[in-house]
């Protein structure tokens, strides 16, 4: 797995996602859950750019940065996650 997390990091860069679930590959996110505070900042229809930090040697998301018109959204997630994506 860890050779996947290698890959994903190294592959996806910046990148416009729609916002609810997002799946890249294997992984999949759901921005309103790690951060609600994006469903209160931002329309449905909207699209924002999300960058997941991950640990490869642990496969954990450590942090989601969201862009939105160029600017940072001051959003952090809930609380680190535990489990593994």
């Amino acid at each position: 797995m860890a050779n996947s997390c290698s890959q994903f990091q190294s592959r996806h860069g910046p990148q416009q996602l729609p916002l609810g679930r997002v799946e890249i590959d294997e992984w999949q996110i759901d921005l309103k859950d790690i951060m609600p505070a994006l469903a209160e900042q931002t329309d449905e229809r909207q699209r924002v750019i999300a960058v997941a930090m991950i640990d490869v040697s642990s496969c954990r998301l450590l942090d989601i940065q969201i862009l939105q018109d160029g600017a940072m959204l001051d959003l952090k997630p809930a609380a680190p996650s535990a489990s593994p994506l």
